[in-house]
């Protein structure tokens, strides 16, 4: 919310607390519905322009715990400056279960005698206005529980969650193992503030979900990968470019480019206005880094002598830890974001993770930290940063090492692999030695 009401350019006031219960595991304090207060309807409207996961925005009437006390909350001044004359119909909303037809005959004969009935007329097909009657019945409840609140309002717009589905990862000519679905993907680009005359990068791009989302709001996107195969795809046909011509965003992909996180491809300048990412965590996709692999450092230790200059080199990859990437993530993003700029990336992590596990850097304060359950133990974060110092090449010998985030020696999200390749515990403790 936070982050549209940026984008808008006008303040939103609301309860976090109340935030907080309208997405609540708990499903007894869930609740459909969060009063937040507007300067007026025009930023209504272009709120839910841009608002993902916002089903409708609505002008508050009435609310009560019974039929009865919603209906007394009820300003008739209030409402007549939206019915004076006008057109209506009244649209049931019930949140838990279905509504009954005796409970709808119930709320006509509650609201009978406001005046809309006899200033304006019904019409079911195309009304000036729509009175909702949203009936909060709770989640899991018995069929004969009584609803648990009721409120009454007007319909002011939808949010845009119709792209959610506009851009699923199935209607795209080509995917892979790690694409991000449409709807964390637009919520990600939301929280970068993408938006038009803008350069945004993702430097683990894969498929390209991320700067599709990014692109979709007007950013100009650039996408970089160390596997060059990912921007291959499988021709012309079935690639990152086609998946970006399918939805009419050709002309917002600037490029795509093979790069490699430890080693910047990037000129050392802030040229970009949003950095966003999914990083490689080895689940999936193994992070992967170039560098000399072991048996290589060997064998050229028993044969020192120069390989011939023609000979065609191929770089080699080797494993990247997840605290590695983090920590280049940020250093890269401290070089190359404007001031003011943001880098919105996930966080893989598990259900011991503490505070101390999240890397930082001087450059950036963090915003913004969302944690997505997947399994009883597995996690991952979004996490939100703006850049509030300009990067100098001297900044490590002038801040302190807690500046840089990470206090734990061994964080959460240092024992993925551990999680998910159990049997695989005692090598991954025994690379993880051999490298201190």
């Amino acid at each position: 919310m936070d982050s549209v009401a940026h984008l808008i350019e006008s303040p939103i006031i609301y309860d976090e607390s109340q935030a907080k219960a309208a997405s609540a595991r708990d499903i007894n304090l869930r609740s459909p519905v969060l009063k937040a207060k507007f300067e007026g309807l025009e930023q209504m409207r272009k709120f839910g322009a841009r608002a993902i996961t916002v089903h409708g925005l609505y002008v508050l009437l009435g609310e009560g715990e019974t039929l009865e006390k919603m209906r007394a909350s009820i300003d008739e001044s209030t409402l007549g400056q939206y019915c004076d004359g006008k057109s209506f119909r009244i649209v049931f909303a019930p949140f838990g279960k279905k509504n009954t037809h005796e409970m709808q005959q119930k709320v006509f004969d509650v609201l009978a005698d406001l005046p809309m009935w006899d200033s304006g007329s019904v019409s079911m097909t195309n009304p000036d206005r729509e009175y909702h009657v949203h009936i909060d019945y709770g989640r899991n409840t018995a069929k004969d529980h009584p609803p648990r609140y009721f409120y009454f309002t007007l319909k002011v717009c939808d949010g845009n969650a119709h792209l959610i589905d506009k851009f699923a990862v199935t209607k795209r000519s080509y995917i892979g193992t790690t694409s991000m679905d449409s709807e964390l993907s637009l919520l990600q680009a939301n929280q970068a503030l993408a938006r038009e005359n803008t350069l945004v990068l993702d430097p683990f791009a894969g498929t390209g979900s991320l700067i599709i989302a990014c692109a979709l709001f007007g950013s100009h996107s650039m996408g970089g990968d160390i596997d060059r195969r990912m921007f291959d795809g499988y021709g012309d046909e079935k690639n990152v470019k086609s998946n970006f011509a399918g939805f009419g965003l050709k002309d917002q992909l600037l490029d795509i480019v093979v790069t490699d996180n430890a080693h910047s491809s990037w000129v050392p300048r802030p040229f970009l206005d949003a950095i966003v990412g999914d990083p490689p965590y080895g689940v999936r996709a193994g992070a992967r880094k170039i560098g000399m692999k072991n048996k290589t450092k060997k064998r050229r230790e028993l044969r020192p002598e120069r390989r011939d200059e023609s000979e065609v080199h191929t770089p080699q990859c080797i494993a990247y830890a997840v605290s590695d990437v983090l920590r280049d993530l940020l250093e890269e993003a401290a070089k190359n974001l404007i001031l003011g700029g943001r880098l919105v990336y996930w966080l893989p992590t598990t259900n011991e993770y503490t505070e101390e596990d999240l890397p930082l850097h001087p450059c950036f304060e963090m915003i913004a930290n969302s944690e997505q359950p997947l399994t009883m133990k597995w996690r991952r974060r979004l996490i939100t940063m703006i850049k509030i110092r300009e990067y100098h090449s001297d900044l490590k010998k002038t801040m302190p090492e807690s500046a840089y985030g990470q206090k734990r020696a061994l964080a959460a999200h240092d024992t993925i692999k551990e999680y998910f390749h159990p049997h695989m515990a005692d090598q991954i403790q025994q690379d993880r030695l051999s490298k201190k």
